[in-house]
């Protein structure tokens, strides 16, 4: 009989003959998934060494587990062990099993493509070996294996059968590679799940197929400042914020928008979740758990609100009561779950974490553009810029006025698809020349548009545009009217590569701050300049024209035209483009502003005229406000602290206006102005009489109205002249407009709910300024109104002379 000496070392030499048949590697030697950065003390720590003096001692030490962390790998062998030597001797904790602490988790990828658990490490000393899994089935296959979540590790090794193959798992397709950072407390680590595996972090890691960084550290994830910039040193696609099982309803109120701005600023495009506190499972009976959940979600609901009403865009909100299930079961101790707790908290975050984040690539337009510059003079060389898969196309350049005239067409023309990059939306493609051609002298000033051509397999002609404007060579010789077309809005509207000044189309709903003209940008110009500019070339009238930042770029050219023209949605001006105006209505020079929502943004141009600034309700975001000059911050022109109110301007502001026929305001209104003052000279012709109406049938009122704080005498309007309109301004016509609530009580000092008004007014300062206070009054020119139409005549031709 042996003896056990003999026993035991029998077992050795079998393990160590065992040992033999394998091959083994470290798991950081393969690589590691779920990792923030790669500079840590030891390879299996979370947070970067550079920060150890940084954060609070606990959130460092909590970092040295190995949460979340994960070795994706392929091999063909028909068995997997593994062997790792944990941090602590502390193998367990009263609510949550070893296999949890400090287990392994061995997942496979089936011939579907989903994860399937395969086995786990059960931990019984600091030094571990196991074998994970034997009897595979050939061939190769990938595998996934998760390291303990509240232990760390020295090192893992993963041991294959000798001549198999094991390697890094291929790298993932670009839209699955940027990773979720998901930054929060013990639950988030993992506590208290079974085995790794099963934290809700990990089971987002397959069920989305993409990288989440657990940033969970226990009782020490409370929205510390200094986690700030080190998110900010990460490219993520989500920033998930789950901290407020730490945080009572002062603290949340405290730390949470101080945080969220910081990041947005940090991080202007990358959406943020914010995620809800849990209902306790016993809240349904212990009424001081019910009231703490109570108290923090609304504490966290109003400063969610706030952080709106400042003009952090890209916010979304995760409801706490649905992530633990209505049925008290889904806990060890009221709070941190069991394995169907964190399997439900998957399931309820996963349909709101998949539309933020990043899809494949959208299949492209068959054939895209754009101009090196929007504003040209005759004899400048024009540089189109083209992508397309296809060969070659061809392009149409055409004049749009009362008639459409084709000036250029060329065809087979060399093309190739041209990269996207990530930054085009805010500065531009910086794509390489496709065709260039000089402007001829004889081409008239106007605006050009530009039909881009290409053929698919099939032979279907498929097309997009593109546009310019050319200017006169000699401003003021053939009209004394110049009309400057209002390009700043169209860029801001244009969401194309991502991102406009607007959240509603902006990518996850994301505010962009900086918009590039260098980029294809179809423009507004058919909504509302096109009407008007045909029917005045069909009534005899003939202009110069140029766009918004010409008045800021080649202000010279104002001092040759009698009359200025604004129509549509002239909505974003800049300093220069307000002063030089200014100086030449003050110099003599007249306007008419057949426009609304008119300067209602301040912009600054960048890159010489190739970029718009502007922040939006988010000015205190802006480096200028930083600085203490207000005067220049992109917010709104009405702002007080910029002190320049666009009444100053054009007589009206969107501050006192609002929508008509749209937003959901004054949706069935009568779309009409009413006459207050018929004896003035703009109505010479018209009949029309006091409280006459007009331009109804064409609905002239809408979408977006300009107006000023009015009050009524004796049954006429007067202006208070307490918003900035100048103090000789009448008040001829009106219409009832309102804002949305949406757009307006972010503005500290909006009176919420008032009612406002599309005016129509005049005021002089040595020039004569005529608005209109409306986007849409050229669609009574293009219905042939006969009002609109006779009051548009008297304008231009008293201003013109």
């Amino acid at each position: 009989m042996l003896s056990i000496k003999a026993f035991l070392l029998l077992g050795l030499l079998f393990q160590q003959a065992e040992a033999d048949k394998l091959i083994w590697k470290e798991a950081a030697e393969i690589g590691l998934e779920n990792q923030g950065w790669k500079e840590t003390l030891s390879p299996y720590d979370r947070l970067p060494k550079s920060v150890e003096k940084i954060v609070r001692p606990p959130v460092w030490s909590l970092s040295r587990n190995s949460a979340g962390l994960a070795c994706r790998f392929i091999t063909d062998s028909s068995e997997i062990h593994a062997q790792w030597t944990l941090t602590s001797p502390n193998l367990a904790m009263p609510h949550m099993p070893a296999t949890g602490v400090s287990g392994l988790d061995l997942y496979a990828r089936d011939d579907k493509g989903a994860w399937k658990w395969v086995a786990n490490g059960r931990p019984s000393a600091v030094t571990n070996k196991a074998a994970l899994a034997t009897g595979l089935p050939m061939g190769k296959r990938e595998y996934l294996l998760y390291l303990p979540l509240y232990n760390g590790v020295k090192e893992v090794k993963i041991g294959v059968s000798k001549g198999a193959m094991l390697e890094k798992a291929p790298p993932r397709a670009a839209h699955l590679a940027q990773p979720i950072i998901y930054y929060g407390t013990s639950i988030a680590q993992g506590g208290c799940a079974s085995r790794p595996g099963m934290a809700h972090t990990n089971i987002l890691h397959r069920m989305l197929d993409r990288p989440v960084i657990n940033l969970g550290f226990s009782g020490n994830g409370t929205l510390d400042p200094e986690f700030v910039p080190l998110f900010a040193e990460i490219d993520a696609s989500v920033y998930v914020l789950d901290c407020l099982p730490n945080l009572d309803a002062k603290r949340i109120t405290e730390r949470l928008e101080p945080f969220v701005i910081a990041l947005r600023k940090a991080k202007p495009l990358t959406p943020i979740l914010l995620v809800e506190d849990r209902t306790y499972t016993n809240a349904s009976i212990l009424t001081g758990v019910r009231q703490k959940n109570e108290s923090n979600r609304k504490a966290h609901a109003e400063a969610v609100q706030r952080l709106k009403d400042r003009g952090v865009t890209g916010l979304f909100v995760q409801p706490g009561e649905p992530l633990m299930g209505d049925d008290g079961e889904a806990t060890v101790d009221s709070s941190h779950p069991t394995d169907l707790g964190f399997m439900r908290q998957a399931q309820v975050m996963l349909p709101t974490l998949k539309p933020l984040l990043p899809t494949p690539a959208a299949a492209r337009p068959a054939i895209e553009g754009y101009f090196d510059k929007l504003s040209y003079l005759p004899g400048e060389k024009v540089s189109l810029r083209v992508s397309s898969t296809a060969a070659s196309f061809g392009f149409e350049v055409a004049r749009l006025g009362a008639k459409r005239e084709v000036v250029l067409t060329k065809t087979d023309l060399v093309c190739s698809e041209q990269m996207i990059p990530d930054n085009a939306s805010s500065h531009g493609c910086n794509w390489k020349e496709s065709f260039g051609f000089e402007i001829p002298k004889e081409w008239r000033t106007g605006y050009y548009n530009t039909t881009l051509s290409v053929k698919n397999k099939e032979g279907k002609v498929l097309t997009s545009e593109a546009f310019f404007v050319v200017r006169n060579a000699n401003p003021g010789k053939d009209s004394k009217i110049l009309i400057q077309l209002s390009t700043n809005t169209y860029n801001a509207y244009c969401n194309w590569g991502g991102y406009s000044l607007y959240s509603f189309h902006g990518k996850y709903k994301v505010q962009g701050r900086r918009v590039s003209f260098e980029r294809p940008m179809a423009g507004q110009f058919r909504s509302w300049e096109y009407p008007f500019i045909k029917w005045a070339e069909e009534a005899g009238f003939v202009f110069d024209y140029a766009i918004n930042s010409d008045l800021e770029h080649h202000h010279e050219i104002l001092k040759n035209y009698k009359l200025v023209l604004s129509v549509g949605h002239d909505e974003y001006w800049s300093t220069p483009m307000r002063d030089n105006l200014e100086k030449y209505i003050s110099d003599g020079g007249n306007v008419a502003f057949f426009s609304g929502n008119t300067c209602c943004w301040q912009v600054r141009s960048e890159d010489s005229g190739k970029a718009l600034v502007c922040y939006k309700q988010a000015f205190r975001d802006d480096p200028l406000f930083e600085k203490g000059d207000p005067k220049l911050i992109s917010s709104l022109w009405s702002h007080h602290l910029l002190k320049r109110p666009e009444n100053t301007l054009t007589g009206v502001g969107f501050l006192w206006g609002g929508y008509h026929r749209s937003h959901g305001q004054f949706m069935d209104g009568s779309a009409a102005f009413t006459v207050h003052r018929p004896e003035h000279w703009i109505f010479q012709n018209t009949n029309m009489k006091k409280d006459s109406t007009f331009g109804g049938k064409d609905t002239i009122v809408g979408y977006e109205c300009d107006g000023c704080e009015l009050i009524w005498k004796e049954g006429l309007p007067f202006p208070t002249f307490s918003d900035g309109t100048p103090k000789n301004f009448s008040i001829l016509a009106t219409a009832p407009a309102r804002w949305h609530p949406d757009d307006c009580e972010w503005y500290e000092r909006w009176e919420k709910g008032r009612t406002g008004n599309a005016v129509i007014g005049t005021y002089s300062n040595n020039g004569t300024v005529i608005t209109v206070g409306t986007t849409d009054w050229a669609h009574g020119l293009a219905g042939k109104d006969p009002s609109t139409m006779s009051i548009t005549r008297n304008i231009i031709e008293k201003l013109m002379k």
